[in-house]
């Protein structure tokens, strides 16, 4: 349980991450074997280990089926600085060095002001989540020798930033440009034939308006950098924001669409699920693991999916954690969860059908579609059902097969449990805390208001929703 809130962080408001007292045999470590024939992979790599493990990360493959950056941050209450225990780098099983899949690490260390980027393999991996004995030799979890040992695979390290840009948020997010300009460019360095690229963060949601990690890399940036890097790799395969809360909002797919194929998001909080302690088990920790996104891309990537395929693995494996190893706790809450796939090729087509349609809903009644659209908590496919509704024309029939083409996958946990509003995987923005009114301007456009105006004004103000 504890190299589960090592890996992910600690809930928040629960304090900083605190590590079992009880001294492990030689045997244990920070590892829910769960991956069938990865635990196999790591125990054969575990043989003469001592010999295998690479003081600086080993050469890659150069032309992998697919290159995957994944993306943490990491704060106090989850590692003081300076960090000497394993923590984040345990999400995300390893490929060996001659994998066709390829994982890249980034850690934005804001307890350290810096940002770094990691390669590991499954051996290294062994040997982090038995830390306590192979590498601070029967002292701890926690050790300056476990710094270095993890700071041996890092590809790249940048910073400090001066601590006044802590408080500087147009300032970070410039800083943070920088160094993800400095990050993919050794990604492609050391990956330059890769057929397909992904981005996935693991980490809370914000405002869920195109600004990245948090919104610490502001929009206007993310666009930036992201114009940068499919400049060079065309549009990457996937961007996963699976398990960011409520990031499946109009303005982050209508600002993120032109660099991804596939856009993975949740118009609602992901996660949440409270066990009781005949469920709290090592079981469901394995399940957890085997079915979390990494896990599930980089099997996909090994098998050379295609990408579509890899999507569809996404999601699969999100039902079936609902289903399968969540089911009661999910009924007892009557807990909402949701995740949907959005084709970013598709969206324009639907924005400019969305637009179209509401021109044909008379003016005396844009103020009534508002009001049950916001009733709808701002559901996109509500939205468009309504216009069909109430201004039925060529341009409004087809509205519904236009947004399911742009949002050809989802699932939810509307069949378990009843909801009183059902929403369906997009959601514009809201003005409100948490809640409507709709940003309706920023998705329409200008001169689309009621003759009332809209309620609560136009384009919200940046939230942070954790």
């Amino acid at each position: 349980k504890y190299a589960l809130l090592a890996s992910m962080g600690p809930v928040p408001g629960s304090g900083a991450l605190q590590p079992p007292s009880c001294t492990p045999t030689s045997k244990q470590g920070l590892w829910p074997l769960s991956v069938g024939s990865l635990a196999e992979q790591h125990a054969e790599v575990h043989v003469g280990s001592q010999n295998k493990i690479q003081k600086q990360p080993a050469e890659s493959v150069k032309d992998p089926y697919l290159a995957h950056l994944y993306v943490a941050q990491s704060y106090a209450d989850w590692c003081k600085a300076p960090c000497k225990s394993a923590t984040w780098e345990l999400a995300a099983p390893k490929p060996m060095p001659n994998s066709t899949y390829a994982l890249f690490e980034a850690a934005i260390w804001r307890q350290e002001r810096r940002v770094a980027l990691y390669q590991f393999d499954p051996a290294w991996e062994y040997k982090a989540r038995h830390a306590y004995h192979e590498v601070c030799l029967g002292m701890g979890w926690e050790c300056y020798q476990y710094k270095v040992f993890r700071e041996n695979r890092s590809l790249l390290s940048i910073g400090p930033w001066p601590a006044s840009v802590d408080k500087d948020y147009g300032k970070l997010s410039k800083y943070l440009l920088n160094a993800f300009d400095r990050i993919f460019a050794k990604i492609i360095e050391r990956a330059p034939r890769a057929k397909h690229f992904a981005l996935t963060y693991s980490g809370h949601g914000a405002s869920a308006d195109g600004a990245l990690f948090e919104g610490i890399l502001q929009k206007s940036d993310s666009a930036t950098w992201l114009k940068s890097v499919t400049g060079t790799t065309g549009r990457l395969a996937i961007m996963n924001f699976g398990g960011n809360c409520a990031e499946g909002r109009w303005n982050m797919v209508a600002h993120l669409h032109p660099y991804a194929d596939w856009i993975i998001a949740s118009d609602l909080k992901v996660g949440g699920v409270a066990l009781n302690d005949e469920e709290n088990t090592m079981e469901t920790v394995h399940a957890r693991e085997r079915l979390s996104d990494v896990t599930i891309l980089k099997q996909a990537g090994e098998a050379r999916a295609s990408v579509l395929s890899m999507v569809e693995q996404v999601v699969q494996a999100r039902v079936k954690l609902w289903e399968e190893v969540w089911n009661a706790p999910i009924k007892r809450q009557k807990l909402r969860q949701s995740i949907a796939a959005y084709h970013g090729p598709d969206f324009p087509a639907f924005q400019k059908a969305l637009r179209l349609g509401y021109a044909e809903l008379p003016i005396a009644r844009r103020k009534e579609w508002e009001e049950r659209v916001e009733d709808a908590e701002c559901d996109v496919l509500a939205a468009a059902r309504l216009l069909a509704e109430m201004a039925p024309s060529s341009s409004t029939s087809e509205l519904e097969k236009s947004f399911k083409t742009m949002r050809p996958m989802f699932a939810s946990t509307s069949g378990m449990v009843d909801w009183e509003v059902q929403l369906h995987g997009l959601g514009f923005n809201f003005n409100g805390w948490k809640g409507p009114p709709c940003d309706f301007k920023t998705a329409l456009g200008p001169g689309t208001k009621p003759p009332e105006g809209w309620n609560g004004g136009g384009t919200p103000e940046p939230m942070d929703i954790r």
